[in-house]
Protein backbone atom coordinates (compact mmCIF):
# COMPACT_ATOMS: atom_id res chain seq x y z
CA UNK A 1 0.00 0.00 0.00
CA UNK A 2 1.29 3.34 -1.24
CA UNK A 3 1.68 5.96 2.02
CA UNK A 4 2.26 9.44 0.29
CA UNK A 5 2.48 11.07 3.63
CA UNK A 6 5.24 9.16 4.38
CA UNK A 7 6.56 8.75 1.21
CA UNK A 8 6.90 4.80 0.95
CA UNK A 9 5.01 1.53 0.70
CA UNK A 10 3.62 -0.62 3.66
CA UNK A 11 2.96 -4.08 3.38
CA UNK A 12 0.20 -5.99 5.04
CA UNK A 13 -0.23 -10.08 5.58
CA UNK A 14 -3.58 -11.14 5.89
CA UNK A 15 -4.61 -14.62 6.44
CA UNK A 16 -7.79 -14.35 3.79
CA UNK A 17 -8.98 -11.12 2.27
CA UNK A 18 -12.76 -10.66 1.29
CA UNK A 19 -14.60 -8.37 -1.19
CA UNK A 20 -17.38 -6.67 -1.30
CA UNK A 21 -18.46 -9.94 -3.46
CA UNK A 22 -17.73 -12.14 -0.76
CA UNK A 23 -20.74 -14.06 0.69
CA UNK A 24 -21.40 -14.47 4.47
CA UNK A 25 -21.08 -18.41 4.09
CA UNK A 26 -17.81 -17.55 2.39
CA UNK A 27 -16.71 -15.62 5.37
CA UNK A 28 -17.44 -18.21 7.65
CA UNK A 29 -16.33 -21.52 5.55
CA UNK A 30 -12.85 -19.54 6.51
CA UNK A 31 -13.63 -19.73 10.26
CA UNK A 32 -15.57 -22.73 10.74
CA UNK A 33 -12.81 -24.79 12.02
CA UNK A 34 -13.01 -22.94 15.29
CA UNK A 35 -16.15 -24.24 15.77
CA UNK A 36 -14.52 -27.59 16.48
CA UNK A 37 -11.70 -26.18 18.57
CA UNK A 38 -14.74 -25.61 20.81
CA UNK A 39 -16.20 -28.79 21.51
CA UNK A 40 -12.39 -29.90 21.86
CA UNK A 41 -12.10 -27.98 24.60
CA UNK A 42 -10.30 -25.16 23.47
CA UNK A 43 -10.82 -21.41 24.26
CA UNK A 44 -12.14 -19.43 20.78
CA UNK A 45 -13.16 -15.54 20.02
CA UNK A 46 -13.95 -14.00 17.03
CA UNK A 47 -14.59 -10.33 17.02
CA UNK A 48 -15.28 -7.55 14.23
CA UNK A 49 -13.00 -5.08 14.45
CA UNK A 50 -12.81 -1.62 11.99
CA UNK A 51 -14.01 1.57 11.18
CA UNK A 52 -17.77 3.06 11.97
CA UNK A 53 -20.35 1.76 9.11
CA UNK A 54 -17.22 -0.97 7.59
CA UNK A 55 -19.83 -3.98 8.32
CA UNK A 56 -18.86 -5.23 11.96
CA UNK A 57 -22.63 -6.12 12.65
CA UNK A 58 -23.30 -7.16 9.18
CA UNK A 59 -20.45 -9.79 9.31
CA UNK A 60 -21.10 -11.06 12.93
CA UNK A 61 -25.04 -10.36 13.12
CA UNK A 62 -26.33 -10.22 9.78
CA UNK A 63 -29.70 -11.07 9.01
CA UNK A 64 -30.39 -14.61 10.60
CA UNK A 65 -34.41 -14.29 9.07
CA UNK A 66 -32.26 -14.83 5.10
CA UNK A 67 -30.20 -18.01 5.08
CA UNK A 68 -27.93 -15.92 2.90
CA UNK A 69 -27.37 -13.54 5.06
CA UNK A 70 -26.97 -14.87 8.37
CA UNK A 71 -23.56 -13.71 10.13
CA UNK A 72 -21.08 -15.57 11.69
CA UNK A 73 -23.05 -15.80 15.21
CA UNK A 74 -25.88 -17.60 13.94
CA UNK A 75 -23.73 -19.78 11.62
CA UNK A 76 -21.21 -20.41 14.63
CA UNK A 77 -23.97 -21.29 16.97
CA UNK A 78 -25.66 -23.79 13.99
CA UNK A 79 -22.26 -25.33 13.70
CA UNK A 80 -21.54 -26.08 17.28
CA UNK A 81 -25.32 -27.87 17.59
CA UNK A 82 -24.65 -29.71 14.58
CA UNK A 83 -21.43 -31.27 15.97
CA UNK A 84 -23.11 -32.07 19.34
CA UNK A 85 -25.56 -33.98 17.37
CA UNK A 86 -22.94 -36.07 15.20
CA UNK A 87 -21.01 -36.72 18.06
CA UNK A 88 -23.98 -38.13 20.31
CA UNK A 89 -23.72 -40.66 22.03
CA UNK A 90 -20.12 -40.70 22.71
CA UNK A 91 -20.33 -37.09 24.24
CA UNK A 92 -22.97 -35.26 25.96
CA UNK A 93 -22.68 -31.75 26.36
CA UNK A 94 -24.05 -28.87 27.92
CA UNK A 95 -24.25 -25.15 26.58
CA UNK A 96 -24.40 -21.85 28.13
CA UNK A 97 -24.73 -18.85 27.04
CA UNK A 98 -24.62 -14.95 28.38
CA UNK A 99 -24.82 -11.66 26.61
CA UNK A 100 -22.59 -8.34 27.41
CA UNK A 101 -22.19 -4.92 26.12
CA UNK A 102 -19.21 -2.64 27.40
CA UNK A 103 -20.28 1.03 27.03
CA UNK A 104 -18.55 4.00 28.41
CA UNK A 105 -15.99 1.46 30.46
CA UNK A 106 -18.71 -0.76 32.22
CA UNK A 107 -19.61 -3.53 31.68
CA UNK A 108 -23.21 -4.31 31.29
CA UNK A 109 -25.41 -7.87 31.46
CA UNK A 110 -28.02 -7.82 29.02
CA UNK A 111 -30.11 -10.93 30.28
CA UNK A 112 -30.01 -9.67 33.77
CA UNK A 113 -33.24 -9.18 36.15
CA UNK A 114 -33.36 -5.87 35.72
CA UNK A 115 -35.53 -4.25 33.14
CA UNK A 116 -33.08 -1.94 32.08
CA UNK A 117 -29.81 -3.89 32.51
CA UNK A 118 -27.69 -0.42 32.86
CA UNK A 119 -28.63 0.81 35.84
CA UNK A 120 -25.98 -1.32 37.43
CA UNK A 121 -22.92 -2.70 35.79
CA UNK A 122 -21.41 -5.72 36.79
CA UNK A 123 -17.90 -6.52 38.26
CA UNK A 124 -15.19 -8.23 36.27
CA UNK A 125 -12.56 -9.76 38.84
CA UNK A 126 -9.03 -11.36 38.40
CA UNK A 127 -8.86 -15.20 38.99
CA UNK A 128 -6.41 -17.93 38.93
CA UNK A 129 -8.64 -19.05 35.67
CA UNK A 130 -8.55 -15.47 34.29
CA UNK A 131 -10.94 -12.46 33.88
CA UNK A 132 -14.41 -13.30 35.80
CA UNK A 133 -17.72 -12.05 36.62
CA UNK A 134 -19.54 -13.57 38.87
CA UNK A 135 -22.62 -11.98 38.93
CA UNK A 136 -23.28 -12.81 35.14
CA UNK A 137 -26.65 -14.34 34.01
CA UNK A 138 -25.70 -17.60 32.20
CA UNK A 139 -28.67 -19.59 30.08
CA UNK A 140 -28.59 -23.16 29.22
CA UNK A 141 -29.81 -23.97 25.98
CA UNK A 142 -29.95 -27.20 23.86
CA UNK A 143 -31.09 -25.62 20.50
CA UNK A 144 -30.23 -23.30 18.23
CA UNK A 145 -33.60 -21.43 18.28
CA UNK A 146 -33.05 -21.34 22.04
CA UNK A 147 -30.20 -19.35 21.78
CA UNK A 148 -31.06 -16.96 19.14
CA UNK A 149 -34.24 -16.15 21.27
CA UNK A 150 -31.97 -15.28 24.29
CA UNK A 151 -29.70 -12.82 21.48
CA UNK A 152 -32.49 -11.32 20.83
CA UNK A 153 -33.59 -10.78 24.00
CA UNK A 154 -30.49 -9.36 24.86
CA UNK A 155 -29.76 -7.06 21.70
CA UNK A 156 -32.81 -5.94 22.82
CA UNK A 157 -31.44 -4.18 25.32
CA UNK A 158 -28.53 -2.54 23.59
CA UNK A 159 -27.58 0.81 23.99
CA UNK A 160 -27.69 2.61 20.72
CA UNK A 161 -26.41 6.07 19.60
CA UNK A 162 -26.06 8.47 16.89
CA UNK A 163 -22.84 9.18 16.01
CA UNK A 164 -21.41 11.44 13.06
CA UNK A 165 -20.82 8.90 10.91
CA UNK A 166 -23.69 6.67 10.97
CA UNK A 167 -27.16 7.55 13.03
CA UNK A 168 -27.49 4.07 13.19
CA UNK A 169 -24.66 2.38 14.63
CA UNK A 170 -24.24 1.73 17.91
CA UNK A 171 -21.20 2.93 20.26
CA UNK A 172 -21.27 -0.14 22.63
CA UNK A 173 -19.01 -3.19 22.15
CA UNK A 174 -21.63 -6.62 22.24
CA UNK A 175 -20.42 -9.58 23.07
CA UNK A 176 -22.25 -13.27 23.01
CA UNK A 177 -20.54 -15.50 25.44
CA UNK A 178 -20.73 -19.67 24.78
CA UNK A 179 -20.01 -22.22 27.88
CA UNK A 180 -19.57 -25.40 26.44
CA UNK A 181 -18.65 -28.75 28.73
CA UNK A 182 -18.30 -31.89 27.68
CA UNK A 183 -18.57 -35.55 28.89
CA UNK A 184 -16.89 -38.66 26.70
CA UNK A 185 -19.29 -41.33 27.74
CA UNK A 186 -16.86 -43.89 26.78
CA UNK A 187 -13.54 -43.05 28.26
CA UNK A 188 -15.12 -40.58 30.84
CA UNK A 189 -12.75 -37.65 29.71
CA UNK A 190 -14.26 -34.37 30.22
CA UNK A 191 -13.55 -30.99 28.20
CA UNK A 192 -14.39 -27.18 29.00
CA UNK A 193 -14.42 -24.08 26.56
CA UNK A 194 -15.32 -20.75 26.46
CA UNK A 195 -16.72 -18.97 23.09
CA UNK A 196 -16.34 -15.52 22.75
CA UNK A 197 -18.43 -13.54 19.51
CA UNK A 198 -17.86 -10.14 19.74
CA UNK A 199 -18.84 -7.24 17.78
CA UNK A 200 -16.61 -4.48 18.56
CA UNK A 201 -18.93 -1.20 17.94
Amino acid sequence: VEDPAKNRAQSFEFDAVFGPASTQQAVFDDIKALSTSVMDGYNVCIFAYGQTGSGKTHTMEGDRHSEQMRGINFRTIAELFELIDQRRPDWEYEVAVSVIEIYNDKVYDLLGSRSNPREESIDIRQTKAGLEAPQLVRRHVSAVHETLAILDEGYSNRCVQVTNMNEHSSRSHCALLVWVEGFNTIGGQGVRARLKLVDLG
